[in-house]
Formats: C-alpha cells, sequence, structure tokens
C-alpha cells in the first residue's frame, strides 16, 4: 500500500486541485486517509479509485461527457 502526502496527491494525481477541495474529499469519504502524527496521507489506490469514479459520470452530479 503506498501512501502519499495530503498536498502531494492534490499535486500530482488529482491536478493541483486546492487544498480546501481536499479536505472535502477527506470528510466526504471519497478519498481514504491515514493520520500519523500530525501529518495526513492519502492512501494512493484511493486516489485510483476516485479518478475511475469520476471517469464514470461528473463529479458535480451533472451529465458526463459523450
Amino acid at each position: 500500500m503506498i501512501q502519499l502526502r495530503a498536498e502531494d496527491a492534490a499535486k500530482a494525481q488529482l491536478g493541483g486541485i486546492g487544498r480546501t477541495k481536499l479536505y472535502e474529499l477527506y470528510a466526504s469519504g471519497e478519498l481514504d486517509t491515514v493520520k500519523i502524527g500530525r501529518r495526513r496521507f492519502v492512501i494512493a489506490d484511493s486516489i485510483d479509485r476516485y479518478i475511475e469514479r469520476l471517469a464514470g459520470g461528473d463529479a458535480r452530479g451533472g451529465r458526463s461527457a459523450a
């Protein structure tokens, strides 16, 4: 299991989304995280699953592009 620092995950794999959106994804359970000390890490596999879910439809609840 690979873990990424939260900010690194946002920059590298999620197209540079902002920190606020990243924390919203944590709170909603969209991304699996683990906290070690004061730092929070994102499970890399959960980022892949999140992106796959987005590919199936618009993340904002709209229609998917066809």
